[in-house]
């Protein structure tokens, strides 16, 4: 149900729709911790720090992308670190 869910965030940041598309990402990241699926809550993370980077909101889409790369690296899962290392990188030239 998380990976549904993160996946319907994807869906509706295609249409444009960004506010379901973080409420779609919330509850991915809820179920993704409710059922100690770390790799997936570190890509959620990922999710929610370009989705807010987005929108236009800095701070949290830094925090989202930091708590994203700790998850990754605790986890091993390289992917995903560097998905985040390389949108960190995006996020802080274009700022």
């Amino acid at each position: 149900q998380g990976r549904a869910r993160n996946n319907l965030g994807s869906l509706e940041v295609g249409n444009g729709r960004l506010a379901e598309a973080c409420n779609h990402y919330e509850q991915a990241l809820l179920l993704s911790r409710r059922g100690s699926d770390r790799r997936m809550e570190s890509g959620v993370l990922g999710n929610l720090g370009m989705l807010h980077a987005d929108m236009g909101k800095s701070e949290q889409a830094r925090r989202y992308y930091e708590a994203a790369l700790r998850v990754a690296q605790e986890v091993g899962d390289r992917k995903v670190e560097g998905n985040t290392l390389c949108n960190i990188g995006l996020f802080f030239s274009s700022g």
